[in-house]
Order: structure tokens, then C-alpha cells, then sequence
């Protein structure tokens, strides 16, 4: 192909290759041998109840969006062996921050996620 820019035709130049997406590294699944238990992963959806956190341009409220995506979350963390999810809230409700965390320890949480946007 050519192009004509300067009133004398050019060779186009080449097209470069898109770029890599770098790609997540492969976990290897966990296996759980005998007397081992999931890792457990307690996923904690900011805000709720009378406290909305921050509102958009759009009015959608932080409350919703974490409590969105700690579903979505627990949900992926479910699907993945050796693991188990625990929700602080799965409910449109207000907990404060040490009720959630004795719900983590009560779970024998291995991680707290504390989700806010």
C-alpha cells in the first residue's frame, strides 16, 4: 500500500504489532491434603445502611457499588478451590468496623478485604 502525502507516492509505513497484554501468572490450583482447610478470605463491602459512603455525578452510592462487587468477589473466591469466602454484609445494612472485624475473626479469616470506591 501507498500513501500520498507530499504529491509523491510512499510506501505506507508497516504496521507494528499491538503491543502484549501482560498476562496474570498461573496459580497452581491448591489442593487440600487431609486435616487442611480453605484459606478463607473475608470480603468487607464499605459502607451500608444510613451510611451511603460517596455519591456520583449519577447518584449511585458507594454502599451499592461494594456491595456489588464483594458479591462478585466471593462468588469468584468460591469457584476457586481451597478457598472460602466470608461476607462482613450481604445485606443493605450498617455494621461498624469492629463488628465486621470480629465477623473476620469469627470466620478464622486468613485475609480482611475492605472494599471502597
Amino acid at each position: 500500500p501507498t500513501r500520498v502525502a507530499t504529491g509523491t507516492p510512499q510506501p505506507a509505513p508497516q504496521a507494528t504489532a499491538p503491543a502484549a497484554v501482560p498476562q496474570a501468572p498461573v496459580v497452581p490450583r491448591r489442593s487440600l491434603q487431609p486435616g487442611m482447610r480453605p484459606l478463607v478470605v473475608a470480603i468487607d463491602a464499605g459502607h451500608g445502611g444510613q451510611d451511603p459512603g460517596a455519591i456520583g455525578l449519577h447518584g449511585n452510592r458507594e454502599k451499592d457499588i461494594t456491595l456489588a462487587l464483594a458479591r462478585e468477589l466471593a462468588r469468584q473466591v468460591n469457584a476457586t478451590p481451597g478457598l472460602k469466602a466470608v461476607l462482613t454484609r450481604d445485606a443493605d445494612v450498617f455494621l461498624p468496623l469492629g463488628q465486621r472485624a470480629r465477623k473476620a475473626s469469627a470466620a478464622q479469616a486468613d485475609i480482611f478485604l475492605s472494599i471502597h470506591a
